[in-house]
């Protein structure tokens, strides 16, 4: 019955890791990133910047890491709301992967940089979300904290400004 026992526990104790490993998702990125809009070559896209100077075209670099088979196809967002709305759901995860392999692989510079890898000089920038579904108190307080700052005189001119 020891023996027993004890097989079974070893079994176990030297399967686990194994199982663990498997399947195993990062728990943070390497590097800091963070996330963008940009019009690349003419195609507006999600980018991810990385050292404050290069932008990853999101899509291509996810293309390029599902040509692994151990990477799941996973559909990239098509804008940042739906990047913010699916983040948790494993875009946070697949972002993590794509930062982690490019580092891992030094593809970050030199001959080894892929072609989806860009100097920020040559991108434009592009608002992070484009088209807002609102725009709260965009200048409705901007007076209200004028009348606040000002002396009397000053609120006076600046009461009399917003009535003309």
């Amino acid at each position: 019955m020891r023996a027993i026992l004890f097989h079974i526990m070893f079994l176990l104790l030297t399967a686990t890791p194994l199982f663990a490993s498997q399947g195993e998702s990062p728990g943070a990125s390497v590097e800091p990133f963070k996330l963008g809009t940009f019009n690349v070559g003419g195609v507006q896209q999600i980018g991810i910047v990385l050292r404050d100077s290069l932008i990853v075209e999101m899509n291509s670099a996810n293309a390029a890491l599902e040509g692994d088979a151990t990477y799941p196809a996973i559909p990239m967002p098509v804008d940042m709301l739906e990047l913010i709305g699916r983040y948790e759901y494993g875009l946070k995860v697949r972002l993590y992967e794509i930062v982690n392999e490019l580092v891992a692989n030094n593809r970050l510079i030199g001959s080894l940089r892929p072609t989806y890898v860009h100097d920020v000089a040559d991108v434009q920038t592009l608002a992070p979300i484009l088209y807002p579904g609102k725009i709260l108190n965009a200048a409705v307080n901007f007076y209200s904290h004028v009348n606040e700052t000002g002396n009397p005189e000053e609120r006076a001119t600046a009461r009399r400004a917003r009535r003309e």
